[in-house]
């Protein structure tokens, strides 16, 4: 169902289900380590855990595919995407859940990020990025492969936002 109604539509050909599917074109590369405490778990069915979240291996390209038909309007109605960008939960400071989706509003870290924008997506369980600034039409798509690297997602996605703001000056 995955395949057919988006990935197969979209051309997300790298992109397929871990251990239930295959890509459309076959991997050129391995797929990217999956690091818990030092330990590469990516030749291990323990990536399995995944599944609740989609459980998709895929590549940046494929991500950028997807982010730019969500947020346009391909894969969803507006008003559908209208309830997942309703971020009216808060989870912590400065991070907020809408229907399946996450906002980080950076003024809330810290008063020193007031002036970038919020941004709006999903951070996957080994640090996989798929962020949207819908102010600025940028989309921030990123892989680090480890767990450990959450803690590190919001100066690192502040970084990103920074420098596209001084490269627009």
């Amino acid at each position: 169902v995955m395949h057919e109604n988006i990935l197969d539509p979209l051309d997300m050909d790298d992109t397929y289900v871990v251990f239930k599917s295959k890509p459309m074109i076959p991997q050129k590369l391995d797929i990217l380590e999956v690091y818990i405490d030092g330990i590469d778990f990516s030749d291990t069915n323990i990536l399995s855990f995944d599944w609740s979240g989609g459980g998709l291996i895929t590549t940046m390209s494929d991500l950028l595919k997807f982010s730019k038909a969500l947020h346009g309007g391909k894969i969803v109605s507006a008003d559908t995407l209208a309830m997942m960008t309703d971020f009216r939960h808060e989870y912590d400071n400065g991070v907020h859940y809408g229907l399946g989706m996450m906002e980080f509003r950076f003024g809330e870290f810290s008063p020193f990020l007031k002036g970038l924008p919020d941004i709006c997506g999903g951070v996957g369980s080994t640090s996989a990025f798929m962020m949207y600034d819908t102010m600025n039409d940028i989309h921030i798509i990123a892989n680090f492969g480890s767990v450990g690297f959450m803690e590190e997602s919001v100066p690192f996605l502040a970084d990103v936002l920074m420098t596209v703001d001084r490269l627009r000056e």
